[in-house]
């Protein structure tokens, strides 16, 4: 499966401006911090950094939550990239990345579509639902673990601002890790945008996670 480079792609108009990128990176490098905090570190106004963390909250890409003082006045508000598999935004967005899979296993291959799909292959229905929702053309060699993107919808944005592709393998790293899966992303290609990138996938060190986890 493979998703054709639109800008009609779901995701695609949020992640198109280099500023809600900004806010993105600094939030996915540096963790919680509050309006303040971004609009300093990126050079933005408040309120423009205000609207642009909407539209991030709007797409799941960023949650906020009230931080409340003792004092009196207005409640603080922290921002948090999203990556955790339990965040009720990403339990959504699998649900309906499977239904969008099966349907399509269903019309590809209806003799074979009802057989049990593995925990691997379920990683990869995520990793190119996401790449279809941010409108990459993009295909998935599950047996050389290989993501090739054929077309970027960024290239430009890309080609002045490399963060761009920070942010990206940041995203699709954490929608392979929606689920417990044998399967991570491990390096990131990124050649001049034109021309295509790709990421190497591989099997999790399932001793390392056992070990952080203890």
């Amino acid at each position: 499966m493979s998703g054709m480079a639109t800008p009609l792609a779901a995701n695609y108009r949020t992640l198109s401006s280099i500023s809600r990128i900004d806010l993105l990176h600094m939030l996915m490098t540096r963790g919680t911090l509050s309006v303040d905090e971004l609009a300093e570190a990126t050079g933005l106004h408040a309120n423009t950094t205000r609207e642009h963390l909407h539209r991030l909250i709007d797409a799941g890409f960023v949650r906020s939550e009230t931080l409340h003082k003792d004092s009196r006045g207005r409640p603080r508000l922290l921002y948090t990239a999203v990556t955790d598999p339990d965040d009720p935004h990403r339990a959504e967005r699998v649900k309906q990345a499977f239904e969008r899979a099966d349907q399509v296993r269903r019309l590809v291959s209806p003799a074979t579509a009802s057989e049990p799909v593995s925990a691997a292959d379920r990683q990869l229905d995520l990793l190119e639902d996401h790449m279809d929702e941010c409108g990459f053309d993009a295909s998935v060699d599950a047996d050389e673990l290989r993501l090739t993107v054929h077309e970027c919808p960024y290239d430009k944005l890309a080609a002045d601002h490399p963060q761009v592709c920070q942010v990206h393998y940041g995203l699709l790293s954490a929608s392979i890790d929606q689920i417990d899966g044998p399967l991570e992303a491990s390096e990131l290609h990124a050649r001049d945008p034109h021309t295509g990138c790709w990421v190497r996938l591989r099997q999790r060190d399932r001793n390392n996670d056992a070990a952080e986890a203890s």
